[in-house]
């Protein structure tokens, strides 16, 4: 008997009318999960966690890479009445210290058991969660969720150098992905591809959320990297993914790196939606992407704190625009041309505070920006000092703080400058003293990325005999991104 469908519930909606369709695949085992046979699994963990000793209310860290057992996770915890703490594996150890210092974990869930067995939590290993669940008609426990109430709390690098824990309910994802959704239409028909980092907001909104909400498929592959650019396509090519989401820095090194013709005859084969976010699009990278492969890009604008923003689709698209705002969406430019926001959507405040928004409710984005007269979102540039490599918000103060501890970098500065690969690369500004060895800054390259983890790699050191300063005494980064580093 299949489930009635709930009109004020989208989650319970969801698994009502796609009940028995597939909405996972293990792109790697290939193992098909249905909706029902998913949720019937999360309430099989569900147990788990609270034989572990977890309680409504409570705070579940997950930290594992790519897996269909996260996503089942988060579903878990979801049904619990709990908060799920996603943290990226790859960050370093004082990074994760900066996390676990403003929370406390019921229970601390990951594919590494052994390298965090010191945590002051219950530790569980992910592959020892149930793998098959129960199978019930009712959905009394998904009808009855508050999903006003805080479920996911992700923590972004702020420009003072401590990670904020943005909150979020999940009725706030919900209506951010089903407003999206909307633009594109996505439904049953759509397979999307889940290969960003599943830790972030990104890998959990919308590749997670947003088709789970549309009735979609999404086939689960693992995390992209240079180290699996040459397989990228076969994943995809096996299961006729037709919707991706992507960031600028994987669609530069698919053109780089991607010899191959597996993905070009199967993207040509197939009509292909590329979404695209994270950072802003190189139009040079853009064109020659859907030239190469005939996938259509759209370029999307969200953040943290507000979801999803504005979006290119096919009926809007406009070079150098990242659309024009969501349903839902309300914009204003501060003085300085600073874009605010405010959503039907809005994060719930950081842990620890509730503050975050000014006194009419709209979120300082930090972004410069511009609407045209056709309303479409023009991002010119950024007011705050933050880095994003890759996709991945990285502080300078962060960076700057592992650098001065070695004796060699007492004056530092670190910025970031445009980059057509990552969007930006991390430089490192330093006045160079006569007793300065260049194996310095391996040395101290090697300490920022085992404390802060990979993502906070310095790409650049450039010495100079004195780092540029404002009238007030303070370094004036605006003056090094303008360097001209050749001379």
């Amino acid at each position: 008997m299949r489930p009635m469908a709930s009109a004020v519930n989208p989650l319970a909606d969801a698994f009502a009318r796609f009940h028995d369709r597939t909405c996972l695949i293990d792109g790697i085992t290939g193992r098909r999960l249905t909706c029902s046979e998913f949720l019937a699994m999360a309430r099989a963990v569900l147990a788990s966690l609270r034989g572990a000793g977890a309680q409504k209310g409570d705070t579940i860290v997950c930290v594992a890479e790519n897996r269909i057992e996260l996503l089942v996770l988060y579903m878990a915890i979801l049904l619990g009445g709990m908060r799920a703490v996603p943290i990226d594996p790859l960050k370093g150890k004082m990074e994760i210290a900066a996390i676990l210092k403003q929370i406390e974990p019921a229970v601390f869930v990951t594919d590494e058991p052994t390298r965090f067995s010191s945590v002051n939590a219950r530790v569980l290993d992910i592959a020892s969660l149930p793998q098959n669940g129960e199978a019930q008609e009712s959905m009394g426990d998904i009808e009855s969720l508050n999903t006003d109430e805080v479920f996911l709390v992700t923590f972004t690098s702020g420009t003072t150098g401590t990670p904020k824990g943005v909150m979020h309910s999940f009725g706030n994802l919900a209506k951010s992905a089903e407003v999206f959704s909307s633009r594109f239409n996505f439904g049953p028909d759509n397979v999307f591809y889940h290969n960003l980092p599943m830790t972030y907001m990104a890998g959990i909104l919308n590749q997670f959320i947003q088709p789970l909400l549309a009735g979609a498929t999404l086939v689960v592959g693992p995390r992209f990297s240079v180290s699996n650019i040459s397989s990228f396509w076969r994943v995809p090519s096996a299961h006729d993914v037709n919707l991706f989401w992507f960031n600028p820095s994987m669609l530069a090194l698919l053109l780089k790196l991607d010899r191959g013709t597996e993905g070009i005859e199967f993207a040509r084969n197939i009509q292909i939606i590329g979404c695209v976010g994270t950072a802003p699009l190189s139009m040079r990278i853009k064109h020659e992407f859907s030239e190469r492969y005939g996938i259509a890009l759209y370029e999307s604008y969200g953040s943290s704190e507000t979801l999803f923003i504005a979006t290119e689709w096919p009926d809007a698209s406009e070079a150098g625009s990242v659309g024009k705002p969501l349903d839902g969406i309300s914009l204003r430019f501060a003085d300085d041309t600073e874009l605010c926001v405010k959503a039907d959507w809005m994060f719930k405040g950081y842990v620890g505070r509730i503050d975050g928004l000014d006194a009419e409710g709209y979120f300082p984005s930090g972004d410069l920006g511009k609407l045209d007269e056709q309303g479409r979102l023009f991002i010119t540039g950024r007011k705050k000092d933050l880095i994003i490599r890759g996709g991945i918000n990285i502080s300078p103060s962060t960076v700057e703080t592992v650098l001065v501890a070695h004796p060699e970098f007492e004056e530092v500065a670190v910025v970031g400058l445009p980059d057509e690969t990552r969007g930006e690369k991390t430089v490192c500004f330093y006045v160079k003293h006569a007793s300065f060895k260049e194996s310095a800054c391996q040395r101290a390259n090697a300490d920022v990325v085992a404390k802060l983890g990979s993502a906070y790699r310095i790409d650049r050191f450039i010495a100079m005999d004195a780092l540029p300063r404002n009238i007030n005494g303070k370094i004036d980064t605006n003056a090094l991104r303008n360097y001209d580093h050749r001379a």
